[in-house]
């Protein structure tokens, strides 16, 4: 499992893209239609299973209709907040949500139980950085604070 985190992380570096077990994994810097916003660092944390991801998109847009799960989007901070900072729209969002997902496979449903940790983990680390138009995966910066972010994250998920 240690030896998998570091995979992404190093991944998330390089730029290649890592099928997860369904083979479902699409590297974000390929996947973006939102622009050339970026955050320091890369988001780590695998994609959730598709029918959770519809379930968080649809809680999301009813409370921000900005809402995204695209990491390079200059609102996918403020998306993740409704997930992960503690408030009444966070209980909303995962009131909204849940309700969703009850319909999603048992097996959709433990990976969301397993990932979900990761990405308020992410989020808390990265919700101060700044949004910054970059270049990204051309800039020797950017990839050296794309490996760094995931490090950390790796470090942070075996402390």
């Amino acid at each position: 499992m240690r030896f998998a985190a570091l995979l992404v992380a190093l991944a998330s570096f390089s730029g290649l893209a890592l099928a997860d077990e369904k083979g479902g994994f699409e590297h974000p810097a390929t996947n973006s239609t939102a622009g050339d916003y970026d955050y320091s660092g890369a988001y780590p944390v695998s994609p959730m299973p598709q029918c959770i991801e519809n379930c968080n998109i649809k809680a999301g847009k009813g409370l921000m209709a900005e809402y995204t799960r695209d990491p390079k989007s200059s609102d996918f901070i403020n998306s993740l907040e409704l997930e992960c900072k503690q408030g009444p729209r966070r209980m909303t969002f995962m009131k909204d949500a849940g309700l969703c997902m009850s319909s999603c496979s048992s097996d959709d449903q433990m990976q969301y139980a397993t990932l979900y940790p990761s990405t308020c983990k992410w989020y808390d680390l990265h919700k101060d950085d700044p949004v910054t138009k970059s270049n990204t995966g051309s800039s020797l910066s950017v990839q050296a604070a794309t490996l760094v972010s995931g490090l950390l994250m790796v470090l942070y998920n075996l402390a």
